[in-house]
């Protein structure tokens, strides 16, 4: 059986944060993805359950993912 670690709501929080403070710091609304997890390194290991909660943080907070075509996170920022 394996064992699958997932992200607890605190954890998720922490990264909301994060990425609001990679925001400000930026003086930005938006950072491209990549940007965001070379500042922000857990987010590449976002399982998909992890990945749909930390979207819901998010959009606690004002901020929201935008996808590619095929589906893949294109950039992250504030919902206008």
């Amino acid at each position: 059986m394996d064992i699958v670690e997932t992200f607890s709501s605190p954890t998720l929080r922490t990264l909301v944060d994060r990425v609001d403070e990679m925001l400000k710091a930026g003086g930005s609304t938006y950072a491209t993805w990549p940007d965001a997890v070379g500042t922000v390194g857990a987010l590449e290991r976002l399982t998909p359950v992890d990945f749909e909660a930390f979207e819901s943080a998010l959009a606690d907070s004002g901020l929201r993912i935008l996808s590619n075509r095929d589906g893949s996170p294109a950039q992250i920022g504030r919902s206008i």
